[in-house]
């Protein structure tokens, strides 16, 4: 037990392996997890030991500052708040203590105004054995110091600021007497760690508009490596839910259970599920220059390290949702969302508006559809859930993994590597409901690639013949060499030049130095045809989301479904307005998935 005399133990702590978190080791704490406190009064007694203590009541220690002054009942509260945010993510527990002649805690808060304190808002004492050890010292001129601390503001952090400080963590951005390291500038900001001083990264003249309420990512790392993880903390099921009611700057330890994020605002949001990840959820936060000017916007919710929450819900505007290995229940809510899920098992559910969602190498299930949706299963077998019945559902297919499903009730959706169509009587391969557009799929990526469009009737006819004769390879460079195709890609082109030229028109790109360097090699011993034909086949066996891909499988889609639509609606399509009709369709899916739904809803081409 500490005396005004006297402190509480300290023991060494040992570096880590995470350079980030060793920069706010001090390389101290308290020796016991039980750390006391006590709230300072007047008639409060403090050390006046010349070398470990305050010095004479002469001199000039804080406690004996004519501005010495003492938290009142709201301010106790507050301070007590914070306490508790420590408390929440390390293995620690505070137990208040009388603050007498014979008894203080080894925390201890309190006003003062002295010459070292002219700079600072506040400073508090590393754990060293000494009767100063743990004690914070808040700036009695600093007015806005004297408030409620309520949450959010520079008051309320540095409240947390402090008590890291007691604990044993020190500044990121500098050395101390046992530690010298520091952290790189661009990792050094308060919304990493509330021990920094910068809101933009490495820039201290710099801060953010509503401060942290939490210790922050690498602050929970550093104190767990402490004291150990409170892992009592939130252990069952927990719910952790957000509005437009709130402004929000926090990291969240959550001890175990199946967790969830749920945001019920109409804010465009960020929700990301990986641990050590931020999102950005209701109000926006900023970071602000020395005279309150907007810099930049900042992620507002994180994850610390060894947290797992597996559910994710989006509010009413368009969200971006990404999902973590553990398997994720993943819901959009309403507005155009994006979902991205990890390599679990997931269930995602995009909700109304016009949604893309992603799988990843588990096996998936995609619920509903609802408005106009892109979605694309990823490796493993997954399943699409529609709440209809099947004689309700229409499935056309575009390629041997790819299909548009529409429903009786104008809902429809672009789906690719599912396998599996769940309607409310009956379960069936997406396979044995397609009806299937055409199959001459290396002859449509030929007419994206030369013409820019999908084959017109009589063109399509004619070339499949040749195919069927003389094989892909030849037919494309047959094409290649017509005089309307040469407009493009003239027969003068270098090799260099006519390898950017297909990544230009096809994938909507210039290539990457690799890709430059393979495909103008593989162009030098062949020919151009042969090229187009690898090419493209290539860009189809990427995974989705590669850059160029969606640019590239959307027009070839498009294409494999203008080819059944002519050859179903009585006649071909001029090539002018076939390559009208292209022009419509980029690497944003919806616009795929408008042009087929209305040909599909009966609207003339």
């Amino acid at each position: 037990m500490a005396t005004p005399t006297t402190s509480g133990g300290y023991a060494s702590v040992p570096l880590s392996p995470y350079e980030n978190l060793n920069t706010l080791l001090s390389l101290v704490r308290w020796s016991s997890p039980v750390i006391s406190y006590s709230i300072p009064a007047s008639g409060s007694v403090w050390s006046r030991d010349p070398d470990i203590g305050y010095g004479p009541s002469s001199g000039g220690g804080e406690p004996w500052s004519p501005n010495l002054g003492f938290l009142g009942a709201d301010e106790t509260v507050r301070f007590k708040s914070a306490l508790q945010k420590w408390a929440n993510v390390a293995a620690i527990q505070f137990t208040e203590v009388p603050d007498n002649q014979t008894t203080v805690g080894d925390i201890r808060v309190a006003y003062s105004n002295t010459a070292e304190m002219a700079r600072s808002a506040a400073h508090a004492y590393l754990p060293f054995g000494e009767p100063s050890s743990g004690d914070i010292w808040i700036n009695a001129n600093t007015s806005a110091l004297r408030s409620s601390y309520l949450d959010g503001s520079d008051e309320y952090h540095t409240l947390i600021h402090e008590l890291g400080h007691s604990l044993g963590l020190k500044h990121p951005f500098s050395g101390d007497l046992l530690n010298t390291k520091t952290i790189s500038p661009m990792n050094d900001t308060l919304v990493l760690s509330v021990m920094s001083y910068s809101g933009e990264p490495g820039q201290s003249s710099t801060s953010l508009s509503y401060a942290p309420t939490t210790p922050m990512l690498y602050d929970i790392e550093a104190i767990q490596h402490m004291y150990g993880a409170n892992r009592n903390y939130n252990a069952g099921d927990t719910t952790y839910r957000f509005d437009d009611s709130t402004t929000y700057m926090e990291t969240i330890w959550d001890g175990g259970g199946t967790n969830t994020i749920t945001y019920t605002g109409t804010q465009p949001s960020l929700i990301n599920l990986n641990e050590g990840s931020g999102s950005s959820i209701g109000k926006p936060v900023y970071t602000i220059d020395s005279n309150g000017r907007f810099i930049n916007y900042v992620e507002n919710v994180w994850i610390a390290f060894d947290t797992k929450i597996t559910g994710a819900q989006g509010g009413s505007g368009g969200d971006y949702i990404f999902g973590n290995d553990f398997g994720n229940s993943l819901l959009g809510g309403g507005g155009n969302d994006s979902i991205f899920a990890g390599n679990g098992n997931d269930r995602i559910e995009a909700g109304k508006g016009n949604d893309v969602a992603h799988g990843s190498d588990g096996d998936d299930v995609f619920v509903g559809l609802a408005g106009k949706d892109a979605l694309y299963g990823g490796a493993g077998r997954n399943i699409l859930i529609a709440d209809n019945a099947l004689a309700q559902l229409h499935v056309t297919t575009l390629r041997n993994n790819s299909f548009f499903v529409r429903s009786d009730d104008g809902d429809m959706a672009i789906v690719r590597d599912v396998q599996t169509l769940q309607a409310r009587d009956a379960s069936v391969a997406l396979t044995t409901l397609g009806i299937s557009g055409n199959v001459g799929l290396g002859l449509v990526e030929i007419y994206v690639a030369a013409f820019r469009r999908a084959p017109e009737s009589s063109g399509y006819d004619y070339w499949m013949k040749e195919i069927a004769s003389k094989g892909l390879a030849q037919v494309a460079d047959t094409i290649f060499s017509l005089d309307v195709v040469q407009k493009v890609y003239a027969a003068n082109l270098t090799i260099n030049e006519f390898v950017t030229a297909i990544y230009k028109n096809v994938f909507d790109k210039l290539p990457d130095t690799e890709g430059l360097a393979y495909w103008t090699q593989q162009l030098a011993a062949g020919s151009r045809g042969q090229l187009v034909v690898d090419m493209t086949a290539a860009g189809l066996g990427v995974s989705d989301g590669v850059d160029g891909k969606d640019f590239f499988q959307n027009r070839v889609d498009w294409g494999q479904y203008a080819v059944g639509y002519q050859a179903t609606h009585n006649g071909g399509l001029s090539a002018a307005h076939l390559s009208e009709l292209m022009a419509l369709v980029n690497d944003d899916p919806m616009t795929l998935i408008t042009l087929i739904g209305n040909a599909e809803s009966g609207i003339a081409l």
